[in-house]
């Protein structure tokens, strides 16, 4: 009995070994850049249909973490992390949006501090 005791103690700690190990090998890339990404919304006609319906499609993308809409100046602000972050991504944002029947465009990328 000792025997399939320590047998079993034996797989417990290998197998949350492995675990640990696979959650650190895991750990994203992107938790190192961070950001808040400005966007000019044009089309938005009223604020009750309007600016739900483009912090939906923002928010769907992925590395959107938040979009917050100001209908009255027609601004999205966005809080990302990862890919999204690089300039070079601004059009599936604007995609996005087009897809949800809106323009827009990046006007502001501001880069925050990972919390670590």
């Amino acid at each position: 009995m000792r025997i399939n005791t320590i047998t079993f103690i034996g797989f417990i700690v290998i197998g949350l070994g492995g675990f640990a190990f696979t959650a650190t090998a895991e750990e994203p890339a992107e938790a190192s850049s961070a950001c808040d990404i400005e966007v000019k919304v044009t089309g938005m006609s009223c604020p009750v249909g309007c600016s739900p319906k483009v912090q939906k499609a923002l928010e769907t993308q992925d590395g959107v973490s938040t979009a917050t809409v100001n209908f009255e100046k027609g601004m999205a602000t966005v809080a990302a992390t990862g890919p999204v972050c690089d300039a070079s991504q601004d059009a599936a944002l604007v995609t996005a949006l087009k897809k949800a029947g809106f323009d827009g465009k990046v006007v502001k990328r501001t880069a925050k501090a990972a919390a670590k």
